[in-house]
């Protein structure tokens, strides 16, 4: 006797569709729960070493995955493409219970093979590598925010640091949006103490004093669009707040998939291909799986 499960699973519920020798023995909705699973696992436990067929969709059925991997069963988890060619001529109507009947059914036509089961450190790489996408996306961003900000208080400011992408320019860009600060309230050599010792990362004095050079430079011919106090200047500490928060973010995000990875075979094989290094390799990780 052979009896396969096709579930078919929504946002919030998992229709299931329970064939025996291409004959359909039960149809059930069922909610996306503990409930639902503790339903489902008595259905499961009342045949034996039943199949079960399902359509990834995306964060949806990783949860039904993750309760069947504790519960130790075997299943065939469809790429959603790959269903919808098995499927199309076989549904005339679109709806759930068709759907993981129709799965169940053409078990038995597909023999689909059981999907191979990754180790838990690839899925957490995966996690880590959308989180660190997400957070770079963010990061961009806000950095257009900051751009055009920057056009209306002080634009040339921009121009003060070749590298506009460090911990130095974001704390240049923080204590000195305002022009008329660097202009009318510090002296150049308040000015220079401030930026060798009042940013994030250590500078000589010589260094100190030529950015000062430039930053009043700069902003003796800077001319603001928005009044002194406009919130466009709380728009700017606010930016460069995010900037740098989610710049550091993401160095977090590597540091733990690079622990990760290590424990990982092919780690080392692809860190030793030149021209890759480990936030390369451990991205490719998060993406490719075990490949």
């Amino acid at each position: 006797m052979q009896c396969v499960f096709g579930i078919d699973i929504s946002k919030d519920s998992i229709s299931v569709a329970i064939v025996i020798d291409k004959i359909l023995f039960n149809e059930t909705k069922l909610p996306l729960n503990r409930d639902g699973f503790t339903k489902l696992e008595k259905a499961l436990a009342s045949f034996n070493d039943p199949e079960i067929v399902f359509e990834a969709t995306g964060v949806y059925s990783r949860r039904l995955q993750r309760f069947l991997d504790d519960l130790g069963r075997n299943y065939t988890c469809l790429n959603p493409l790959v269903a919808k060619k098995q499927l199309d001529s076989l549904r005339p109507y679109k709806t759930d219970r068709n759907d993981a009947r129709h799965l169940a059914e053409t078990q038995f036509i597909m023999k689909r093979a059981i999907t191979y089961k990754i180790s838990p450190t690839y899925r957490k790489l995966m996690d880590y590598s959308r989180f660190y996408q997400e957070v770079t996306k963010d990061v961009a961003t806000h950095k257009n925010r900051l751009h055009r900000a920057l056009q209306l208080v002080f634009p040339e400011i921009e121009d003060v640091l070749s590298n506009t992408n460090n911990e130095l320019y974001w704390s240049i860009v923080s204590q000195f949006a305002h022009a008329k600060r660097v202009t009318q309230e510090l002296t150049f050599t308040e000015l220079t103490d401030t930026i060798q010792h009042g940013t994030n990362k250590r500078i000589s004095r010589a260094r100190a004093e030529q950015i000062a050079h430039s930053l009043y430079s700069a902003a003796g011919i800077s001319y603001s669009a928005v009044d002194d106090d406009s919130p466009v200047y709380q728009q700017v500490k606010h930016l460069v707040n995010q900037i740098q928060g989610e710049t550091k973010l993401k160095d977090h995000i590597i540091e733990q998939m690079t622990e990760l990875a290590k424990s990982l075979p092919e780690y080392n094989k692809l860190l030793s291909i030149p021209g890759l290094g480990i936030r390369t390799v451990v991205s490719l990780l998060g993406e490719l799986g075990d490949i």
